[in-house]
């Protein structure tokens, strides 16, 4: 299936995901240098900031106004605030589909390209998202992670059951 694209960067982008290159270097950090480390863990950046730190800190300073949550990250916030609006800024193209949230509306986009990126390491399967992997590769192990609250039996994956 073919997707079209309202820019040619957008098409450009695309056809190099799957090679993977990058053919533009950054002016500012040498295109992959990271000097500034976190003091807690691993992670490293472009740019010094104190905004990963909340994520050791476990600060939540953006509280919504119309229910209890909290976020550490603003841009958690705002994309909170957006889907409580009902605001839906991600437009699909090929179907009209609307999302509130990129990461939504990037995984919709998939089923238009028929793209999995998510592969099984056990056996030939392929998704398309990422959860669907992780729920697959269960069936491939002996964890049972949910529990039946009716008979309590160990299951591989949650399922919820409307009785009528």
């Amino acid at each position: 299936m073919c997707v079209v694209f309202s820019q040619k960067s957008s098409l450009k982008s695309h056809i190099r995901k799957p090679t993977g290159e990058k053919p533009y270097n950054c002016e500012v950090c040498d295109a992959g240098e990271r000097p500034y480390k976190c003091q807690t863990c691993d992670a490293a950046f472009v740019v010094k900031s104190s905004l990963h730190t909340v994520i050791h800190t476990g600060e939540k300073a953006f509280k919504c106004e119309t229910c209890a949550a909290q976020f550490a990250m603003k841009i958690s916030f705002k994309a909170h605030i957006q889907i409580r609006r009902g605001e839906k800024l991600y437009k699909c193209e090929i179907c009209d589909a609307q999302f509130s949230m990129k990461s939504s509306f990037k995984a919709h986009i998939q089923i238009h390209t028929g793209e999995k990126l998510y592969k099984c390491e056990r056996c030939d399967a392929d998704f398309s998202r990422k959860h669907c992997l992780q729920t697959h590769v269960r069936f491939h192990t002996v964890d049972k992670p949910y529990t039946c609250e009716t008979c309590g039996a160990d299951l591989k994956i949650y399922l919820t059951i409307n009785a009528t």
